[in-house]
């Protein structure tokens, strides 16, 4: 039985915060730092998708801003 897996993005927000999303099970949250992002996204996948906190492997992808928001 293979290992499920998540991927999470990560982008800028307002001021110090990146946006975290979960766009598979509907899970958001936010962090100041993105080495936070995947501990802090577990307890929502895990309630969300019915697996164990241990019971699955997160991915974090960082969305590059558009060329809009980069000026």
């Amino acid at each position: 039985m293979s290992r499920s897996r998540f991927t999470v993005t990560v982008e800028r927000g307002h001021g110090s915060w990146w946006v975290i999303e979960c766009a598979e099970l509907g899970a958001v949250s936010q962090v100041r730092r993105i080495d936070q992002a995947a501990d802090d996204i577990r307890e929502a996948v895990a309630h969300l998708s019915g697996l164990p906190e241990d019971g699955f492997d997160i991915e974090v992808v960082q969305a590059l801003p558009t060329s809009s928001e980069r000026k």
